[in-house]
């Protein structure tokens, strides 16, 4: 059995040894030249012709973000001016967890978020304010990109670029939706990961209090385990006790607004793992009503069985492809630079809990950004074709995902609607596959992490023990 990979620093799924293969093809790839600032100043570029655009030719921006992510609003940063306003409202005495009368753009809105936002009075209200609080989210995202590690090759540039700027970028832009927010959050707190144990626990601080905020960032929380036992049990019982007592105190509105979230919709904006057995079970109940009529569609219950039955496979698909890719380039993962690994982990570990833990607007997309510079790496660094060849793969059916809604949008113009139907599926479909890789990411995190190999060893002396009490039992008398 050899030794396990060196793990005491690192702040990735693991370290590679200095005399590695892997470790030596590292250092080539090292001295590429990439400025990490190309694709963040860009952004900032083309959003300031957007906001020309708005401010100069109003119908050509419409008609471009139309193109773009498809139903755009006459102004932008409207999910941003959500948040100010149900603050006025509840301060008025309005209950927004019903109706939140003080929200324009769309009639009838029901608040969904933590209850952390009504209490933040210090945020202003009013149609001046929205502007500057929507390109502020904008510039911190942009500035949260600069953290990440750049591309080293000049196809890397090129699929960053475009997942970046892409429809469900741009969608989660001219909302200003407060995800931009997590995003920067998120990246914050896993640079401060990087760091040393007390930069680290402030990263874990970061993350709880995203998590406070919009609830998925606690999922975070799960890079702990790179801790010693100690350190990580005082986590988790800090974890927990900040739970308990947001929970005690929000007890009631955390109910309502978990019921105000969706439930069981389908858009062209939303990406869940229950979406693909929605589809099917509809294609399914429609083949056999056109094939036998109306008075033969399955019923609600057997419908429920289909839908449970399709997810259960794919979730078990999911884990059994993440297994086996963790099997066969387990080298890969373990040679990963510590920055570009850490940031895959994470990225793998937000976007699989928006995927798994209900319906995602389509912006939430922008969480698997992060994935992408571990994902490349491995495509470009790794000695075996193989995985080399998984893993480009991987990061083009990304880019295939993230633009989405401008896929939609040109076959809606094309008119083929046979056309829409199968770019449901294999957009679908391509969410899974992305999907069983990330979990292959967080599965090796786990296993190579300090808490893994601890709960591995201590399972072992256990079960060791188990089977000398076992022999003993059975000796004669």
């Amino acid at each position: 059995m050899t030794a396990p990979l060196p793990y005491d620093q690192a702040a990735g799924i693991a370290q590679p040894d200095a005399a590695s293969p892997q470790a030596a093809h590292v250092t080539v790839l090292a001295r590429a030249t990439a400025s990490r600032l190309i694709i963040p100043a860009t952004g900032v570029a083309l959003l300031g012709i957007f906001c020309w655009l708005y401010l100069a030719a109003s119908p050509q921006y419409i008609r471009i973000l139309t193109i773009l992510i498809t139903n755009p609003f006459p102004h932008p940063f409207i999910d941003w001016e959500w948040i100010p306003s149900a603050i006025d409202c509840w301060h008025r005495g309005i209950d927004v967890y019903i109706d939140n009368a003080c929200y324009e753009p769309v009639l009838h809105g029901r608040h969904s978020y933590s209850p952390l936002w009504l209490r933040m009075t210090f945020l202003p209200y009013g149609k001046s304010w929205v502007a500057p609080f929507g390109l502020g989210l904008c510039l911190v995202f942009f500035a949260a990109l600069t953290a990440l590690p750049p591309p080293r090759r000049v196809a890397a540039f090129c699929i960053t670029l475009l997942a970046t700027f892409s429809s469900m970028t741009i969608f989660a832009l001219e909302r200003g939706n407060v995800d931009l927010l997590m995003f920067a959050l998120a990246i914050a707190g896993v640079h401060c990961w990087f760091g040393d144990l007390r930069l680290r626990l402030f990263g874990y601080g970061i993350f709880a209090f995203a998590g406070l905020l919009k609830f998925y960032p606690f999922i975070l929380l799960a890079l702990a385990l790179r801790e010693q036992p100690r350190v990580f049990a005082g986590i988790c019982l800090a974890t927990l006790t900040i739970l308990a007592a947001f929970d005690l105190t929000f007890h009631a509105e955390l109910a309502r607004a978990s019921a105000n979230l969706i439930h069981r919709l389908y858009y062209r904006d939303i990406f869940a793992a229950t979406n693909l057995p929605d589809d099917l079970v509809a294609i399914a109940g429609a083949m056999t009503q056109k094939s036998a009529g109306d008075h033969t569609l399955p019923t609600g219950t057997t419908q429920s069985m289909l839908w449970s039955a399709c997810l259960l496979t794919l979730i078990m698909t999911a884990c059994l492809r993440a297994a086996e890719l963790l099997r066969r380039f387990g080298s890969a993962f373990a040679a990963l630079p510590s920055r570009e690994a850490g940031f895959l982990v994470a990225g793998s570990l937000l976007t699989c809990a928006c995927f798994f833990s209900g319906q995602s607007a389509g912006y939430r997309a922008i969480m698997i950004l992060p994935t992408l510079p571990g994902l490349l790496w491995l495509g470009y660094a790794s000695p075996d074709r193989e995985c080399r060849i998984t893993f480009m793969t991987t990061s083009a059916v990304v880019v295939f995902m993230m633009w989405k809604l401008t896929i939609w949008q040109i076959i809606l113009q094309s008119g083929v609607g046979g056309l829409l139907l199968a770019h449901m599926l294999i957009n679908e479909l391509a969410w899974w596959y992305v999907v069983s890789v990330l979990l292959a990411t967080i599965l090796a995190f786990a296993l190579n992490s300090t808490m893994g190999r601890w709960t591995a060893r201590f399972i072992e002396i256990i079960a060791g023990k188990a089977i000398t009490t076992g022999r003993g039992l059975c000796k004669p008398t």
